[in-house]
Formats: structure tokens, sequence, C-alpha cells
């Protein structure tokens, strides 16, 4: 944890160096798990996120050309 911690403030330093910063709201440490481009990445592997296939399966059925 330690070394992840050191490697973390490394980073910062890095950035700050050359005037590069992260959004807070947007950052995220110490998590086993991350939402991506709609997946979700752990550290056992990666999956769709549901909230994403839930709003896939509810898209209305078109009806018409112009609804495609």
């Amino acid at each position: 944890m330690d070394q992840h911690l050191n490697h973390l403030k490394q980073v910062c330093e890095v950035l700050r160096k050359e005037q590069l910063y992260a959004n807070p709201k947007k950052c995220m440490f110490l998590t086993d798990r991350v939402t991506f481009l709609g997946l979700i990445i752990y550290s056992q592997g990666i999956s769709a996120d549901p909230d994403k296939i839930r709003a896939i399966n509810e898209w209305p059925e078109p009806k018409n050309i112009r609804d495609v």
C-alpha cells in the first residue's frame, strides 16, 4: 500500500510540475473498481455496466423510419 501511495504522489508531482491538473470529482483512489466507457473494470476482470445494459434494454422500439 505504501508503495502505491508513493507512486501516486510521484505522478501528482510530475503533473503539477507540468501544470496539468486532475479534476478531483473524476478521481478515485484506493478503490478496487472503476467505471469507464460503460464498463466496470476491477481486479477480477471487466464487465458491462448494468445501468448501461438497462438503458439499452429500455430503448423504445422504432415505429417508423424517422425513429431510426
